[in-house]
């Protein structure tokens, strides 16, 4: 029977089955879950007969994962090199914003210098990324010493820890009220410039003459427009 089942599987081998089309594409979990999602979704309604693969990365490794494996078709993060063999595209350009408890005495000020920043416990972004070099740069342009108390690696997971009371952190501006909902987070202007956060798209060579891959890269920076 076991041999029988055997010859059974050898005469269905060769039958032609249909192409899976499938796009990787990855991110940090702030963009992917709060930025990229809505493009994603209008491409299934549009693009049904492809299979997304949404990977989530600390922003350095995005890049490096990109480089390194032929099937990622598109990387979304800041711009640090420009490799042969990656096409770039710019796509956001976003502003800072001091995020603190909904109880903190600045939860209604109008703006917060980043001298008085300076002095409270501030949770900043992991060594090594763009987002804590555009912060440090501000504080040490106007020769302060920020008090750091605390490191992460992801926007999402900083908000939780300054929702629950473990300092203040210097954040992007979040485009909605999605990334602070059910968080007891709000987010006040900061009155001293902090040079912009940008972020564009990475297109593999290989990949740049698929159809399905340059319809979900028109959407993201038609949805950023």
């Amino acid at each position: 029977m076991r041999f029988l089942d055997q010859a059974h599987e050898l005469t269905t081998l060769f039958e032609p089955r249909p192409v899976t089309k499938e796009i990787q594409l990855i991110g940090s979990h702030y963009l992917l879950a709060y930025v990229l999602i809505d493009a994603v979704r209008e491409f299934r309604e549009l693009h049904s007969d492809y299979t997304l693969r949404l990977s989530t990365r600390a922003e350095a490794q995005v890049f490096a994962l990109l480089l390194s494996e032929p099937h990622c078709a598109i990387g979304a993060c800041t711009p640090t090199d420009f490799p042969r063999g990656l096409h770039y595209h710019p796509w956001r350009t976003v502003g800072w914003s001091l995020a603190i408890a909904q109880t903190h005495r600045w939860a209604n000020a109008v703006a917060v210098s980043l001298a008085e920043i300076a002095a409270e416990p501030l949770i900043i972004f992991e060594r090594g990324s763009a987002g804590r070099l555009h912060v440090l740069e501000a504080f040490f342009a106007l020769g302060l010493a920020p008090t750091i108390r605390m490191e992460a690696t992801s926007t999402p997971l900083i908000l939780s820890m300054v929702s629950a009371g473990l300092g203040v952190s210097i954040v992007p501006t979040p485009a909605s009220a999605a990334p602070l909902r059910g968080l007891d987070v709000v987010t006040v202007p900061i009155s001293d410039p902090i040079r912009p956060i940008e972020t564009g798209l990475y297109l593999r060579a290989e990949w740049e003459d698929d159809p399905g891959v340059q319809a979900l890269l028109q959407l993201i920076l038609a949805h950023a427009a």
